[in-house]
């Protein structure tokens, strides 16, 4: 138990779990969602801001483990400023990938790949796909409108 313990909260999870990136709600922002796991209480909020050349802005807000934290700090800084629409496949690529356990190195950065242990513990694989589902309803959400 203790080597899986040790993929789990390797380096990178507690990191971004304990200092997450873009963390906290902006002063301003155009799209938001909320994110509820029953299973274990985490609530997330996802924010959203495009730019004048039409990428988009990532921050969150988010009362729950240390995997959901450290999902959505490596989400946003993965998806930040870029396009909508490579936004929306990356996202579709790490759910498959982070169920799989097998997020695809080449198209993903580094840190990400911390995501694909996640499988091997069930029971938290919630934790880490709920920023991304979250933010997947957003998306949905600023199709409609635009």
């Amino acid at each position: 138990m203790a080597n899986d313990l040790k993929d789990l909260y390797q380096k990178t999870m507690i990191e971004h779990g304990n200092n997450p990136l873009n963390f906290g709600k902006p002063k301003e922002y155009k799209y938001s969602e909320e994110g509820f796991n029953a299973l274990c209480g985490d609530k997330i909020n996802i924010f959203i801001n495009k730019t004048k050349s039409n990428e988009i802005k990532f921050s969150f807000v988010s009362i729950g483990c240390i995997i959901c934290k450290a999902s959505a700090s490596l989400m946003t800084n993965e998806l930040n400023n870029k396009s909508l629409e490579t936004t929306e496949t990356c996202i579709d690529n790490v759910l498959v990938g982070i169920t799989n356990g097998q997020l695809n190195e080449d198209l993903f950065s580094y840190e990400l790949m911390a995501l694909n242990q996640i499988n091997k513990f069930p029971s938290r694989l919630k934790c880490a796909l709920l920023p991304w589902e979250t933010t997947t309803k957003l998306l949905k959400k600023i199709n409609k409108d635009d």
